[in-house]
């Protein structure tokens, strides 16, 4: 009977602090977020993924009773802010709101001081929008097709505007070439803002933007609008075609807008947190005050996002690859 008592207690030696710490586990996923929680966005407070975070981030804090806090951290083309929630407490207190660029930075940059699928979780997919692929007006083209012919006649005279190696448009251009056969000089421009000067004046040729940049510029007749480059019309400019429906219909290059939190997250709080976030994305006052900038509401869960993201980066690393680009060290 003594051994069978003692027995009993060593068993339950090993096993209680195993229970009251899968309970204590338990406790803090049901109780999260019981602070405020941090979103790092890792470019200046500006710009259209500024407006997106933060109007998820006011839902947020509305849905939890918590502060959802933005904190903008830019530098090393957003992986300075990326590394920060890479390297946070894995507890969801610290997430990162970007756009696409995570992914084109994932393969661009050379020694990440992180591991963008290990390091980091997708939470949810927020928004997508659609890009223009644009011509300086005095070009003699006006379809997509008409650009393409164009181009095979100039090899290499054509120019092709970008901001910066590794971004989606010069991700786009790349990719671009390889469906048509075409060859595009590049401009890597460091001001978005001093590109599109240069293209309304007639210095460089093409572009793909997004429609914030390009479509006051489309309207005033100082760029030409060839194509949307997403895989539907956006109601911004409903004539518009898709570059699908001019024949590539391989092609499409969205700007995604997501959620990540640091990896190794406890899967309960990140199925929490990407749970309000497609309850935000059907919000239709934020559908609405989007609207104007051609961000679609996406919705995507956990799951859907994090396969979006893997797809996305195979795909550009794949390209920046068969096209010979080598990676830029950080």
């Amino acid at each position: 009977m003594q051994k069978a008592n003692r027995l009993l207690a060593s068993a339950m030696a090993v096993t209680a602090p195993l229970f009251f710490s899968s309970v204590h586990a338990q406790q803090s996923v049901d109780a999260f977020p019981s602070r405020p929680v941090r979103i790092i966005i890792p470019a200046a407070p500006s710009g259209i993924t500024d407006l997106q975070v933060r109007l998820a981030a006011e839902k947020l804090t509305k849905t939890f009773g918590q502060p959802f806090i933005v904190d903008n951290k830019a530098g090393a083309g957003t992986t300075l802010g990326t590394a920060l929630v890479a390297k946070a407490p894995p507890d969801g207190y610290t997430m990162l709101g970007m756009t696409g660029s995570f992914m084109t930075a994932s393969v661009i940059f050379a020694n990440l001081p992180y591991d963008p699928i290990k390091d980091l979780t997708p939470v949810s997919g927020f928004t997508t929008s659609p890009n223009i692929f644009v011509t300086r007006p005095s070009l003699p083209v006006k379809t997509l097709q008409d650009f393409i012919q164009y181009a095979k006649t100039k090899p290499g005279i054509v120019n092709y505007a970008t901001t910066g190696n590794g971004t989606q448009a010069h991700l786009a251009g790349l990719w671009l070439e390889k469906l048509t056969g075409i060859q595009l000089t590049y401009v890597p421009y460091k001001d978005v803002g001093q590109m599109h000067l240069d293209m309304n004046q007639g210095r460089v040729d093409a572009t793909i933007s997004s429609p914030t940049n390009s479509l006051n510029d489309v309207r005033s007749g100082q760029k030409h609008a060839i194509a949307w480059t997403g895989m539907q019309r956006s109601k911004l400019l409903p004539d518009l075609a898709t570059m699908r429906e001019q024949g590539l219909t391989e092609f499409d290059v969205s700007s995604v807008m997501g959620f990540w939190v640091t990896g190794g997250t406890p899967t309960p709080i990140v199925n929490k947190l990407s749970s309000a976030l497609v309850l935000a994305a059907k919000d239709p006052e934020i559908a609405a005050r989007l609207a104007p900038t051609g961000n679609d509401m996406l919705g995507s869960t956990a799951a859907q996002f994090r396969e979006l993201v893997v797809a996305e980066i195979v795909r550009w690393r794949t390209l920046l690859k068969d096209a010979g680009v080598p990676q830029i060290p950080l």
